[in-house]
């Protein structure tokens, strides 16, 4: 029997990989563009600054889709307690609220490079 919940996780977890993929695909075409014409053209691809830095359309399709990929988790976990929440849940709803705030920890603590520092 499914439950609230288990339906809701599907959808995201569902979505969130077709998503992704999606943009995987697309960005690999994008890159093979050229190449399948037959023809290597200089400046063929589309360049977004991001950043100060000139990225080209293929990449930006790559990092959207991997970004796609790691908030499904994070979104899946929100999603779950709420529902939780919503059924009067405490207990469940304080867990997944304290996974979801340890990948942001983490999400965090990685990008600044605390426990990490480049050498």
């Amino acid at each position: 029997m499914e439950t609230e919940l288990d339906k809701t996780a599907y959808k995201i977890l569902t979505a969130g990989s077709l998503g992704s993929i999606i943009l995987f695909v697309l960005g690999i075409l994008f890159r093979m563009l050229p190449v399948l014409n037959g023809q290597e053209i200089i400046g063929y691809s589309v360049t977004v600054n991001l950043g100060g830095r000139e990225v080209s359309g293929s990449s930006l399709l790559f990092l959207a889709g991997s970004l796609i990929l790691l908030a499904t988790p994070f979104t899946v976990a929100i999603a779950s307690s709420i529902i939780y929440l919503m059924n009067r849940e405490y207990k469940f709803a304080a867990v997944t609220l304290l996974v979801a705030l340890i990948m942001v920890s983490s999400l965090i603590l990685g990008i600044s490079g605390l426990l990490c520092p480049s050498t």
